[in-house]
């Protein structure tokens, strides 16, 4: 498995207060990982633009990314 940092725009707040959520997701490639990422909770999912970025990142950096709360700095 590889480990994936999938960034996109959040939902469900009303106009203009929309954050940006950093999720870390395991999956065996990046368009496994974008499909996981889309049903997660507050995530917009219409359109595929929602989904900003993905990356590939280091098992270091998945265990760090999963002890913080994503939705923490997006959601205030």
């Amino acid at each position: 498995m590889k480990y994936w940092l999938v960034c996109c725009n959040s939902g469900h707040r009303g106009r203009k207060r929309n954050g940006e959520l950093a999720l870390a997701i395991e999956a065996p490639d990046s368009v496994s990982a974008m499909l996981i990422a889309k049903r997660f909770p507050a995530v917009k999912r219409k359109r595929s633009a929602y989904l900003c970025t993905i990356k590939e990142i280091s098992k270091e950096e998945y265990n760090a990314r999963r002890k913080l709360n994503a939705y923490d700095k997006a959601l205030r």
